[in-house]
Order: structure tokens, then sequence, then C-alpha cells
């Protein structure tokens, strides 16, 4: 288990869009009856052969230390569900990044390329962004 905080997600999260900012998610199919607009997508957090480099989330979760092999059982889960299942524990430090990761997840599931989805949760949830505290 990592332990971790929604800020150090969501500072993940900018570091990956800015090393690929036109990468472009593509859920597998969309599901009908979901909180999202009615839908729900097929998303996984781990590569597959149809996005080489994963989700958004699951590449910042990695990066900040979660065993890719640790994700698989809950790859199409949301991020609540690793934190239920002890993969994760996530501290909320500030609930204004959780919205703001939660708002680039979804900016990256209908199809925004990575630095699109962080200037939309950017704009949807504004909020001082400097030096990243160790």
């Amino acid at each position: 288990m990592i332990a971790t905080t929604y800020r150090q997600l969501a500072y993940a999260m900018r570091r990956q869009a800015t090393a690929d900012p036109h990468y472009r998610y593509v859920p597998r199919r969309m599901k009908a009856g979901s909180a999202m607009r009615g839908f729900s997508m097929d998303c996984h957090y781990l590569p597959d052969e149809h996005n080489p480099k994963g989700c958004l989330v699951g590449a910042a979760l990695v990066e900040l230390g979660t065993p890719p092999e640790a994700l698989v059982p809950y790859d199409e889960d949301p991020l609540s569900d690793l934190v239920v299942a002890g993969i994760i524990d996530i501290e909320l430090d500030d609930a204004l990044y959780r919205e703001w990761v939660l708002a680039a997840q979804e900016a990256q599931d209908w199809g925004y390329e990575w630095s699109d989805a962080i200037a939309k949760a950017d704009a949807e949830i504004p909020m001082k962004w400097g030096e990243e505290a160790e």
C-alpha cells in the first residue's frame, strides 16, 4: 500500500500531462447508466493495446509508487475502490485537490488531450499552483 494525498496525486497528474501533453486516452466503450451525464466509460488505469500510457490517474498512481500489478484487479474501478481495498491510503488533505483530480479525470475520459484535461480542471477548480511540497 502507498500513502499519498490528493495534492500529491494532482501534482503527479500535472507532471504526467507535462511529459506527454498531446496524449489522448480513449475509453474502450461507453456504457449507459452512470453518474457522468448518463454514461460511464470502460476505463482502465493501466496501459493496454488501446492506450499505451493508460489513464492520467493510473500513470500518476504508478509514478507515486503504486505497483502496477496491484492495480490489475481494480483496473475498471473508481479511485475510491482502491482506497477501500487497501491498495492506496489517500488522505483528503484539501477537498479542492480531490475535486480537481476528479475534474481532470473526467475531462480525460471525455476525450481531452492530457494537457487540455489539466487546463479544463484548472478552469473549473481555480487553484494556486506552485512548488510541490515534499
